[in-house]
Protein backbone atom coordinates (compact mmCIF):
# COMPACT_ATOMS: atom_id res chain seq x y z
CA UNK A 1 0.00 0.00 0.00
CA UNK A 2 1.25 3.43 -0.97
CA UNK A 3 1.61 6.08 1.54
CA UNK A 4 0.55 9.66 1.08
CA UNK A 5 4.20 10.81 0.94
CA UNK A 6 4.98 8.48 -1.97
CA UNK A 7 1.93 9.69 -3.87
CA UNK A 8 2.83 13.32 -3.26
CA UNK A 9 6.45 12.74 -4.32
CA UNK A 10 5.37 11.03 -7.56
CA UNK A 11 2.98 13.86 -8.21
CA UNK A 12 5.72 16.43 -7.67
CA UNK A 13 8.14 14.46 -9.86
CA UNK A 14 5.64 14.23 -12.67
CA UNK A 15 4.83 17.92 -12.35
CA UNK A 16 8.50 18.84 -12.45
CA UNK A 17 9.09 16.63 -15.47
CA UNK A 18 6.07 18.09 -17.22
CA UNK A 19 7.26 21.52 -16.24
CA UNK A 20 10.61 20.88 -17.89
CA UNK A 21 8.87 19.61 -20.99
CA UNK A 22 6.65 22.67 -21.06
CA UNK A 23 9.62 25.00 -20.67
CA UNK A 24 11.39 23.18 -23.50
CA UNK A 25 8.31 23.48 -25.69
CA UNK A 26 8.02 27.19 -24.94
CA UNK A 27 11.71 27.72 -25.68
CA UNK A 28 11.29 25.93 -29.00
CA UNK A 29 8.21 28.01 -29.73
CA UNK A 30 10.13 31.20 -28.98
CA UNK A 31 12.87 30.15 -31.36
CA UNK A 32 10.22 29.48 -33.96
CA UNK A 33 8.66 32.90 -33.31
CA UNK A 34 12.05 34.58 -33.61
CA UNK A 35 12.76 32.90 -36.93
CA UNK A 36 9.25 33.86 -38.07
CA UNK A 37 9.90 37.48 -37.09
CA UNK A 38 13.20 37.44 -38.95
CA UNK A 39 11.57 36.00 -42.06
CA UNK A 40 8.72 38.47 -41.85
CA UNK A 41 11.13 41.38 -41.48
CA UNK A 42 13.16 40.18 -44.44
CA UNK A 43 10.04 39.79 -46.58
CA UNK A 44 8.90 43.28 -45.54
CA UNK A 45 12.27 44.73 -46.50
CA UNK A 46 12.24 42.96 -49.85
CA UNK A 47 8.67 43.90 -50.69
CA UNK A 48 8.71 47.50 -49.53
CA UNK A 49 12.27 48.62 -50.03
CA UNK A 50 13.43 46.81 -53.13
CA UNK A 51 10.10 46.68 -54.93
CA UNK A 52 9.69 50.43 -54.55
CA UNK A 53 13.18 50.92 -55.99
CA UNK A 54 12.31 48.65 -58.92
CA UNK A 55 9.08 50.56 -59.48
CA UNK A 56 11.05 53.81 -59.52
CA UNK A 57 13.47 52.47 -62.13
CA UNK A 58 10.52 51.23 -64.19
CA UNK A 59 8.97 54.70 -64.02
CA UNK A 60 12.25 56.32 -65.13
CA UNK A 61 12.63 53.95 -68.08
CA UNK A 62 9.00 54.19 -69.20
CA UNK A 63 8.97 57.97 -68.87
CA UNK A 64 12.18 58.26 -70.88
CA UNK A 65 10.88 55.99 -73.65
CA UNK A 66 7.51 57.77 -73.67
CA UNK A 67 9.21 61.18 -73.86
CA UNK A 68 11.64 60.27 -76.64
CA UNK A 69 9.07 58.49 -78.78
CA UNK A 70 6.45 61.16 -78.00
CA UNK A 71 3.92 58.54 -76.98
CA UNK A 72 3.48 60.33 -73.65
CA UNK A 73 3.16 64.05 -73.19
CA UNK A 74 5.95 65.94 -71.49
CA UNK A 75 4.03 66.58 -68.28
CA UNK A 76 3.27 62.88 -67.79
CA UNK A 77 6.93 62.02 -68.33
CA UNK A 78 7.99 64.71 -65.86
CA UNK A 79 5.42 63.39 -63.36
CA UNK A 80 6.93 59.92 -63.86
CA UNK A 81 10.42 61.28 -63.15
CA UNK A 82 9.24 63.12 -60.03
CA UNK A 83 7.25 60.17 -58.68
CA UNK A 84 10.17 57.85 -59.44
CA UNK A 85 12.56 60.14 -57.63
CA UNK A 86 10.27 60.22 -54.60
CA UNK A 87 10.02 56.42 -54.59
CA UNK A 88 13.76 56.06 -55.02
CA UNK A 89 14.78 58.48 -52.28
CA UNK A 90 11.99 58.02 -49.76
CA UNK A 91 13.32 55.96 -46.87
CA UNK A 92 10.34 55.74 -44.61
CA UNK A 93 7.90 53.35 -43.06
CA UNK A 94 5.05 55.27 -44.64
CA UNK A 95 3.30 52.53 -46.62
CA UNK A 96 0.97 54.88 -48.51
CA UNK A 97 3.88 56.13 -50.60
CA UNK A 98 3.58 52.94 -52.65
CA UNK A 99 0.36 54.34 -54.09
CA UNK A 100 2.41 56.78 -56.15
CA UNK A 101 3.30 53.97 -58.52
CA UNK A 102 -0.33 52.93 -58.91
CA UNK A 103 -1.37 56.55 -59.43
CA UNK A 104 1.25 57.00 -62.13
CA UNK A 105 0.21 53.77 -63.88
CA UNK A 106 -3.41 54.95 -63.79
CA UNK A 107 -2.37 58.31 -65.23
CA UNK A 108 -0.37 56.75 -68.07
CA UNK A 109 -3.09 54.21 -68.83
CA UNK A 110 -5.77 56.89 -68.96
CA UNK A 111 -3.65 59.05 -71.21
CA UNK A 112 -2.84 56.22 -73.61
CA UNK A 113 -6.43 55.01 -73.77
CA UNK A 114 -8.24 58.31 -74.18
CA UNK A 115 -6.07 61.29 -75.05
CA UNK A 116 -3.61 59.62 -77.38
CA UNK A 117 -6.29 57.89 -79.47
CA UNK A 118 -8.45 60.99 -79.87
CA UNK A 119 -5.62 63.37 -80.81
CA UNK A 120 -3.74 61.04 -83.16
CA UNK A 121 -6.23 58.99 -85.19
CA UNK A 122 -3.59 58.30 -87.83
CA UNK A 123 -1.69 56.19 -85.29
CA UNK A 124 -4.34 53.49 -85.62
CA UNK A 125 -4.32 52.11 -89.15
CA UNK A 126 -5.69 48.96 -90.57
CA UNK A 127 -3.14 46.67 -92.21
CA UNK A 128 -4.72 47.20 -95.67
CA UNK A 129 -4.20 50.96 -95.58
CA UNK A 130 -0.45 50.58 -95.20
CA UNK A 131 -0.10 48.37 -98.30
CA UNK A 132 -0.13 50.11 -101.69
CA UNK A 133 -1.11 48.28 -104.85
Amino acid sequence: MMRFDDTARKSIDSTTTNGRDQRHRVRGANEHIESYRFGRGMAYALMNTFSMRMAAVFMFVTSTIGLRTQVLSKWISVAGFVFGLVLLLAITGFAWIALLFGLWVLLVSTYVLFVNVTTRPDAIRSPKQGVQN
